[in-house]
């Protein structure tokens, strides 16, 4: 990475450029993002959003910062457990955050402790099940859509490493499943023919 990026985290990998116009992935600890948030505005970084994906491994909250003349975009990924999803506010730091985060809390759960305006932003306030949670059986485990949690030794503790190697076998295995299954559709209707 040619950034020099300074601040606590679990891990930091190169991102995709091609696909997702990211440079770097860095993932740290609920404790850890707002020392990441610190360097990054200290460095002229802005932030995007934040959105929250409810996984099989927990709560994935993801923080994306850009820049206005460096290249790439810059990930920030806090996962949380679901019996205590709160990550500490960074909207002290980015002004912006603190509607991003509201958004956040509102559709996923993640709560973000010492947000300056916790209010519901979009929905009822009466509304008790956050609208993006996912029943069990339609959570996707991290290795489906996080290469990096495959690639690199960061996931936080709650997260076995059990759990994501049997996640990333069970995806090749459906992988090639599914490519085995077109190749005799395929043959099938050439033969057909």
């Amino acid at each position: 990475m040619s950034r020099n990026l300074a601040f606590p985290k679990l891990c930091a990998i190169g991102g995709d450029m091609t696909h997702m116009g990211v440079s770097e992935i860095h993932h740290v600890k609920p404790s850890q993002i707002r020392g990441a948030a610190s360097v990054l505005l200290d460095k002229g970084w802005f932030i995007e959003t934040i959105v929250c994906l409810d996984m099989r491994e927990g709560l994935l909250t993801t923080y994306l910062f850009a820049h206005f003349s460096e290249p790439g975009r810059i990930l920030v990924r806090v996962l949380v457990d679901r019996e205590t999803p709160e990550i500490p506010s960074i909207a002290d730091i980015y002004q912006g955050a603190e509607w991003h985060e509201r958004e956040a809390m509102e559709l996923s759960g993640v709560r973000f402790t010492d947000n300056p305006n916790p209010l519901p932003l979009l929905l009822a306030e009466d509304q008790i099940e956050p609208p993006l949670a996912r029943a069990f059986d339609d959570r996707k485990p991290l290795s489906n859509i996080v290469d990096e949690f495959i690639k690199a030794e960061c996931w936080p503790a709650f997260v076995s490493r059990e759990e994501i190697e049997a996640a990333a076998a069970a995806k090749a295995e459906a992988e090639a499943k599914a490519t085995a299954e077109a190749a005799t559709a395929t043959n099938a209707k050439e033969d057909g023919q």
